[in-house]
């Protein structure tokens, strides 16, 4: 009897770690199938599908039709501007309650944006890498690629470099990882050919993590980390065909895959950068995961590809996201080195008056209490043990969060 209370004790405590979910489905309006996602909190995300682009204000109870496409719809977001990409078509909006607008005339063909300030921006698509100087009413061509490659992914490193992944059409054109340390006047492939090169992330201390859907004349993708720029990378996983992925400040990855042929279905966590991995797709009915997006909240955002498209949402958040609003619109407060040892500098925007800054533990306890009132400011934390903290920098109007690591 004894033995048995003791088993059912044991079953009872340990039933939630093995039952509980990682997701929550968001209901979706009828017969939208989903290619593109972004959440803003619980109650606001857009979609973009087969018809065009929705928004939710009220948690999915009722979704409204915004834009009207009879193409695909691509969503990419800037501070607090919103981008919608469709048939040439580019259609912007500031804020979330702003009205959408056309900025473009007719004939840009590229739906994948990097974002380098509020007017210059880089773009990759078909055939071509193109360039916008005035926030993406006109559009330049920069580079052409081969007769039936794709340009998926466009990221800038810290240190100004632009990286731009490709894919192929065809077994005659080439894919592979480019690089260009011009600011975009020359492209050159370096890394990775044959992958197709579908996502670029950067992680905290300035690592590239690529991930691949599939390789020429193979099925498995992967997720691929280089230290140096490219010179050198480790394979992290290679049995994924990768459809999203997610690199947090703290350097916890996850990674979607849609199980494309033999390879691995679901979503996947890593808490140490691609050293060990589990899976994290319990909640999601089916794990054919095509789209995986961080939102402005800080949750996962996730498109599953069944029968009928779903949509799901992390229940915790993965992050802490920044959040700001156009009072820190012209330029982020930039800190650095994260991770760091004994000291911290923060850089704020010469627009922004006197500021507070507040580190904080993962647990909540204040941890920090100091004024910032000068453009460069040099903080002392070798006195914090080691581990992850908030770092929280407010003044009258606003506030911006974001991680910071100890060593």
């Amino acid at each position: 009897m004894r033995t048995f209370i003791l088993f059912l004790l044991l079953f009872l405590f340990a039933r939630p770690l093995f039952s509980q979910d990682f997701w929550e489905e968001i209901p979706l309006p009828d017969n939208v199938q989903v290619n593109d996602i972004y959440g803003i909190n619980e109650n606001i995300t857009m979609i973009c599908g087969s018809a065009g682009l929705y928004t939710t204000y009220d948690g999915a109870e009722t979704w409204q039709h915004e834009i009207e496409s009879p193409s695909l719809v691509y969503l990419m977001t800037y501070k607090n501007t919103y981008y919608a990409v469709t048939r040439g078509i580019i259609y912007r909006r500031i804020g979330i309650e702003g009205e959408w607008e056309q900025i473009n005339n007719r004939g840009h063909t590229s739906d994948f944006f990097c974002f380098i300030n509020d007017t210059i921006i880089f773009s990759g698509g078909f055939q071509s890498i193109s360039k916008s100087v005035d926030g993406g009413c006109t559009w330049d061509e920069i580079y052409e690629g081969g007769l039936n490659e794709s340009f998926q992914s466009i990221a800038q490193h810290p240190s100004g470099i632009l990286f731009a992944g490709s894919l192929s059409y065809d077994a005659y054109t080439i894919s592979g990882l480019y690089k260009s340390e011009d600011e975009g006047e020359t492209w050159d492939k370096f890394a990775l050919e044959y992958f197709s090169n579908d996502i670029i992330r950067i992680g905290s201390s300035g690592e590239l993590y690529v991930g691949c859907y599939n390789k020429m004349y193979a099925f498995e993708g992967g997720v691929f980390k280089s230290t140096d720029l490219g010179a050198t990378w480790d394979t992290l996983r290679d049995d994924l065909s990768v459809t999203g992925l997610v690199v947090t400040p703290g350097d916890t990855i996850y990674a979607a895959s849609h199980g494309f042929e033999l390879t691995t279905p679901g979503v996947l966590m890593s808490p140490d950068a691609g050293d060990t991995w589990q899976d994290v797709t319990n909640g999601i009915e089916y794990p054919a995961i095509y789209k995986l997006e961080l939102g402005k909240d800080g949750h996962l955002y996730a498109v599953s590809d069944g029968s009928q498209d779903k949509i799901y949402r992390s229940i915790d958040a993965v992050t802490v996201h920044n959040s700001h609003n156009s009072d820190f619109s012209v330029d982020q407060p930039l800190i650095y080195p994260n991770p760091a040892h004994d000291r911290i500098n923060i850089k704020l925007n010469s627009n922004i008056s006197i500021s507070e800054l507040l580190i904080y533990k993962i647990n909540g306890q204040q941890v920090l209490s100091k004024s910032l009132n000068q453009d460069l400011n040099s903080i002392d934390v070798s006195a914090l043990p080691g581990g992850t903290y908030i770092i929280r920098i407010r003044n009258s109007s606003t506030t911006f969060n974001q991680l910071f690591i100890k060593h």
